[in-house]
């Protein structure tokens, strides 16, 4: 025990390293091994990868689905990625919600009640949002269906994906304790 106390990358950089390299050699084996077991789903996985990679290279029919699918995701997985940063602190202390989610709901109120319209483009939105055009009758019948709930099913997804986030990055914490 107190000889394998003194590897450390301070004292002896290169037997730790060496051993590192080796636990590392030795869990990728076993990832490997583990994944041979799991055949048939790691080839319908690394299919399924090629198959769409492939589509994004190849024009056609499906290239706007695709764009619309991927342009969807990484929407998403930003705002997971705010609420993992906001529950982990980054140093910063500040809280992700007041920094970009707060924001974001506010700016998607103030262009509802500027617009006297929801129906400006879905997420991901451009730098601002763009009011759709409508007539002065359309947009006084559009006023009344501006309403607390409706602005809330208007960024639900966002607020959804980053509070998943934020559990999301609590969990490391919780695990090592």
């Amino acid at each position: 025990k107190d000889e394998m106390a003194k590897y450390v990358i301070w004292r002896r950089p290169i037997q730790t390293l060496f051993y590192f390299l080796l636990e590392l050699i030795d869990i990728i084996v076993s990832n490997i091994v583990k994944m041979l077991a799991y055949r048939k789903l790691v080839v319908l996985f690394v299919l399924s990868c090629s198959l769409v990679t492939l589509g994004f290279y190849v024009d056609g029919t499906h290239t706007a689905l695709l764009q619309y699918l991927r342009t969807k995701t990484l929407w998403y997985l930003y705002w997971v990625g705010l609420g993992v940063a906001s529950s982990i602190g980054l140093g910063t202390g500040l809280h992700t919600f007041l920094l970009y989610l707060g924001p974001f709901i506010a700016q998607v109120t103030l262009a509802a009640y500027e617009c006297d319209s929801l129906k400006f483009p879905e997420p991901p939105y451009p730098d601002e949002l763009l009011c759709p055009n409508s007539t002065s009758a359309a947009s006084s019948s559009s006023i009344s269906s501006i309403s607390i709930w409706s602005i809330m099913s208007k960024v639900r997804i966002e607020s959804f994906m980053w509070g998943a986030g934020t559990a999301l990055g609590e969990l490391p914490p919780y695990f090592m304790a």
